[in-house]
């Protein structure tokens, strides 16, 4: 299971960074939607045990209030931040 997960900037402009913590290696899926529940990112992601690091990127993500979510074998982590 994840033991820590950090999204920065917040706010940003469509690109920030996701840092975490993994107890053990894993596949996981990161899915970003907007405010009214839109899947706007969707990718899987392969950690390894202890430190990780992703930058994510799109053009999709315009002005306004969205919400993460890591699903992982044990739970899914929940992560909201803002695009300006």
């Amino acid at each position: 299971m994840l033991i820590k997960v950090s999204l920065f900037p917040n706010p940003n402009s469509g690109e920030f960074i996701v840092q975490l913590n993994a107890t053990q290696k894993e596949t996981f899926t990161i899915t970003v939607s907007n405010q009214l529940g839109q899947e706007v990112l969707s990718e899987a992601k392969t950690v390894q045990e202890g430190f990780n690091e992703f930058t994510f990127s799109s053009n999709k993500f315009t002005t306004g209030i969205y919400m993460m979510q890591i699903r992982t074998s044990e739970g899914t982590i929940n992560k909201r931040f803002s695009v300006q």
